[in-house]
């Protein structure tokens, strides 16, 4: 049966959240919701990046379903290197 959602563990500053995330949306919906979920609402988005578990930084623009996540799959989102804080 085709599925148009998959479930992605966002893991903010060491603290995991599961997201339910729609394959059509933009994967910074899901890192939106992600940061609040997690009260790191402080910083505005352009701070924040996402991050693969080879630790490839992940184009916030792309649709969820266009990186083919497996459910389950963990990324990590953090503040950029180099922003103060």
């Amino acid at each position: 049966m085709a599925t148009d959602r998959v479930d992605l563990v966002i893991v903010v500053n060491g603290e995991a959240t599961t997201i339910d995330a729609q394959e059509s949306e933009e994967l910074r919906a899901v890192v939106e919701l992600a940061l609040t979920r997690t009260h790191n609402e402080g910083r505005p988005l352009d701070e924040w990046e996402l991050r693969d578990s080879s630790g490839a930084i992940l184009d916030l623009n792309r649709k969820v379903g266009s990186f083919d996540f497996r459910p389950g799959t963990t990324l990590f989102l953090s503040v950029r290197a180099g922003i103060g804080g």
